[in-house]
């Protein structure tokens, strides 16, 4: 009889291990390309993810404030680490432009959020400027323009090498109706040999949406997935109340 229960629990331990073992096999193949994108971005089984906040309400509330895309954009990625690459919170590292610590860039790092709203994109963006200030070819293929009492603009050079000047489309009632984004892989100026994954809108949808990109298996295997592949890519989200719809990746250009 204690043999009989012993083999029924070693039946039943042996078809519980099959069981994760099957559905470990089913994540991994299901991601397979969104793994390959990101495996450069895994430091050592830990991802730093820098988000940034609005300095211009510091008077508001010190510690800085974060606007909501940004917010759902950061859980977003946090969930996708932790399924696909099984990630616990302490090997999701997320700084801010004020409280990193140093060497903190100084490994492959994503930034969430555009230069009005994330110093550190801010400053990295310009480093990279001016460090391919002599090569044009060399040159970002995207800028964020942001004058104060004008709507944010992304300035975004095509396949045919001409700008395109984009801004958010307005709803009925000035919401957003229409957001833009951008996703790009650029070199890290803060560390040879690695690379910043640039998640970034026009507004927080935007940025919202170039997560979704890069987290979707059948997004992500549009991008160029190669470390030394440098990209940008475009795209555009539909916002009804308040909203976000699934993005749509308008084009990807590498340079």
């Amino acid at each position: 009889m204690i043999h009989d229960v012993l083999a029924s629990a070693i039946i039943a331990l042996g078809g519980f291990l099959i069981g994760i073992a099957r559905t470990e096999i089913a994540v991994s193949v299901r991601h397979r390309k969104a793994r390959r994108f990101w495996q450069p971005f895994i430091n050592n089984g830990s991802v730093t993810i820098a988000i940034g906040s609005h300095q211009v309400l510091r008077a508001y509330e010190p510690s800085g404030m974060v606007g909501m895309g940004d917010v759902e954009a950061l859980l977003r990625l946090q969930r996708f680490l932790v399924q696909v690459f099984k990630l616990d919170g302490e090997k999701i590292v997320v700084i801010s432009p004020e409280g990193r610590a140093e060497g903190d860039l100084h490994r492959s790092v994503v930034l969430i959020g555009s230069p009005d709203g994330n110093d550190l994109t801010k400053r990295t963006l310009q480093s990279i400027q001016q460090s391919t200030s002599s090569q044009r070819k060399d040159r970002l293929p995207f800028e964020f323009v942001t004058t104060a009492g004008q709507p944010n603009k992304l300035r975004f050079r095509s396949s045919s090498k001409r700008y395109r000047e984009l801004e958010a489309a307005r709803a009925q009632g000035g919401d957003v109706g229409r957001d833009f984004g951008v996703v790009a892989r650029l070199p890290n100026p803060y560390a040879e040999g690695t690379s910043v994954l640039l998640l970034a809108g026009l507004y927080g949808h935007g940025t919202y949406a170039a997560t979704h990109v890069v987290t979707e298996e059948r997004m992500v295997s549009r991008l160029p997935y190669r470390t030394s592949q440098r990209f940008a890519c475009l795209l555009f989200v539909d916002v009804i109340h308040s909203r976000a719809e699934e993005p749509k990746i308008e084009e990807v250009c590498e340079f």
